[in-house]
C-alpha cells in the first residue's frame, strides 16, 4: 500500500481574500496569484496531493461547462499544482467529508500518513475526533494563506512543521505573524487603559441581556452631551434605546457569520435607524447619522471591552467572537476624526465634504459619514502597526494615543501661556517648564503610533 501527504484546501479565505481585487469568470472574488504560490510551496514541503474541500468543488461537477473550473484549474497549474480529487460532503459537513475521503484510498491500495487542512472557518470539525489537531485557520480578512495559526493548542506535528516553514520562507510573505492570542496581547493593553482611564464597570460574564443593555446606555451617554433638548423626548428615546438593545442582542446571539463589509454597513445603517426613525419628525438635530454612529459604535466598542475582559484568553473561543466585530466601524468623534484628517488626501476629503472642522455630531449624510469611514480603513492599512487590526481594534489605540496628545498638549500650552504673561514666574520654574515640555514629548513618542511613512508625526506643538 502506497503512503501519501495529503493538503485539504478550501479556496476563498485560502487563496484570496477580502482585499482581493481579480474576479472570477463569473464577477465574484478571484485568486491571488502570491496566495497559489504559499500553497505550492507547502505542497512541495510536504511532497503532498491536493484535494479540494470548498464549495467550489461543486462547480467541478459541470467542469465541461462551468467557466470558474478552467479559471482555478489554470491558477493552480501556474505553480504546478493539480487537484487530485474532492470531498464529497455538503460544505458545512467537511470534516465528515474528509474523514470518508481518507477512509476511501484503501479501495485504491493507497493510505494517508500526514495531512493537514487549510480553511479559513472552523465549520464542525471539532465534532470529528482525529480532525481538529489537523486543521491551519487562515486569515479570510487580510492575507489569506499568507496568515495562518493552528486551530487547537496542540496540533499535529505537520501542522507545527508548516507553520514553522511558512515563518522561515525568505521569498515574499516573510516573517508573518500568527493570528490568535498574540493579537490580542498587543492591542490587550490599550483595551485595558481605556477600561481604566473610561472609569469602565465591566457587567458579569454569564450575563449578554444585561452587558448589552450596560453597553447601550454608556453608548448613549457618550452621545448625549450633543443632544440639546433631549429631555423634551423621553418616550421618543426610551423607545430607541429598547429597539437598539434588542436589534444588538439580536446580532450577538445571531450564530450567522456576516461575510462581507457591504454587508455588515447593512447592518449598521439598520441599527442607525432605530435612533434617527425616532426623531425625524420630532427634532431634526437629534436624528442627526452622526449621533446614531456614536450610539451603534460605540456599543459595538464597549461590548469588545466585555468579551475581551472574559474571553480573549480562550484563544479558539475568542477567534469565534471576533467575527463578529471584524467589520464594524471606527467611532466618529473628535479624536479619530483629527487623525483620519492628518492621514488622508485633500482631494479625498474634498470629494465628502470633510473639512478639518467638521463635527461627528453634525454629520448628516449617511454617505459622507460612509466615506469618512473608507477613509478611516484607507489609513490603518497604510500603518504598519495596525497591520491585520480591524477598525475597532485600531480605534483602542488611535482613541488612547490622541486623548493623551490632546491633554498633554492643552496643559503645556496653558503652562506657556501663564509663563508669558506673568514676569513674576522665577527662572526655575520657566527652566522646569521646558523640562516637563520634554519630558512629555519624550513620553508621546515612547507610547507611540508614528506613521510609518514618518509624515505627521505625533508630538507635543
Amino acid at each position: 500500500m502506497r503512503c501519501v501527504n495529503v493538503i485539504f484546501f478550501d479556496v476563498d479565505g485560502v487563496l484570496n481574500d477580502y482585499e482581493t481585487k481579480e474576479k472570477n469568470p463569473n464577477g465574484n472574488t478571484g485568486i491571488d496569484d502570491d496566495k497559489v504560490k504559499r500553497l505550492s510551496q507547502i505542497a512541495s514541503y510536504l511532497k503532498a496531493e491536493i484535494v479540494l474541500t470548498s464549495s467550489w468543488k461543486f462547480e467541478f461537477e459541470e467542469k465541461d461547462v462551468h467557466p470558474d473550473y478552467d479559471y482555478l484549474v489554470k491558477k493552480l497549474g501556474k505553480y504546478n499544482l493539480k487537484i487530485k480529487g474532492n470531498t464529497q460532503d455538503m460544505v458545512f459537513d467537511r470534516g465528515h467529508g474528509i474523514l470518508t475521503w481518507i477512509r476511501q484510498q484503501s479501495l485504491f491500495d493507497r493510505d494517508v500518513d500526514k495531512f493537514i487542512i487549510l480553511d479559513d472557518r472552523e465549520f464542525e470539525y471539532d465534532l470529528n475526533p482525529g480532525i481538529p489537531e489537523h486543521v491551519i485557520l487562515t486569515d479570510a480578512h487580510e492575507g489569506g494563506i499568507m496568515r495562518m495559526r493552528a486551530m487547537v493548542e496542540k496540533p499535529a506535528r505537520e501542522v507545527t512543521d508548516v507553520l514553522e516553514y511558512c515563518r522561515d520562507l525568505k521569498n515574499e510573505g516573510k516573517g508573518e505573524k500568527n493570528m490568535g492570542n498574540m493579537k490580542a496581547i498587543e492591542i490587550g493593553k490599550y483595551i485595558e487603559f481605556f477600561i481604566k482611564s473610561s472609569q469602565l464597570v465591566v457587567p458579569d460574564k454569564g450575563d449578554l441581556k444585561e452587558a448589552v443593555d450596560w453597553a447601550v446606555e454608556k453608548a448613549y451617554g457618550d452621545a448625549k452631551r450633543t443632544m440639546t433638548g433631549i429631555g423634551k423626548f423621553e418616550d421618543e428615546k426610551k423607545k430607541a434605546l429598547e429597539d437598539m438593545e434588542g436589534a444588538f442582542k439580536d446580532y450577538f446571539n445571531n450564530e450567522k457569520i456576516i461575510e462581507k463589509p457591504d454587508a455588515f454597513d447593512q447592518v449598521h445603517g439598520e441599527l442607525c435607524k432605530r435612533w434617527t426613525s425616532k426623531f425625524e419628525r420630532e427634532d431634526a438635530n437629534l436624528a442627526t447619522y452622526g449621533k446614531a454612529q456614536k450610539i451603534v459604535n460605540m456599543t459595538f466598542k464597549y461590548m469588545y471591552c466585555w468579551y475581551y475582559k472574559y474571553f480573549h484568553e480562550n484563544m479558539k473561543k475568542w477567534e469565534k467572537i471576533k467575527y463578529k466585530f471584524r467589520f464594524c466601524h471606527m467611532t466618529m468623534d473628535s479624536y479619530t476624526l483629527n487623525w483620519i484628517y492628518d492621514r488622508t488626501c485633500k482631494e479625498k476629503r474634498k470629494n465628502i465634504s470633510f473639512t478639518k472642522s467638521v463635527k461627528w455630531s453634525s454629520l448628516e449624510s449617511v454617505e459622507d459619514y460612509l466615506g469618512i469611514e473608507k477613509l478611516a480603513e484607507e489609513a490603518i492599512k497604510n500603518e504598519k502597526d495596525f497591520k491585520g487590526m480591524s477598525a475597532i481594534e485600531a480605534e483602542f489605540l488611535i482613541w488612547d494615543y490622541e486623548m493623551i496628545r490632546e491633554k498633554t498638549n492643552e496643559w503645556v500650552k496653558a503652562m506657556e501661556k501663564y509663563v508669558k504673561e506673568d514676569n513674576h514666574y522665577p527662572d526655575e520654574m520657566v527652566e522646569s517648564l521646558g523640562k516637563t515640555k520634554k519630558a512629555a514629548e519624550e513620553v508621546l513618542d515612547k507610547f507611540t503610533l508614528p506613521p510609518s511613512s514618518g509624515k505627521n508625526r505625533l508630538s507635543v506643538s
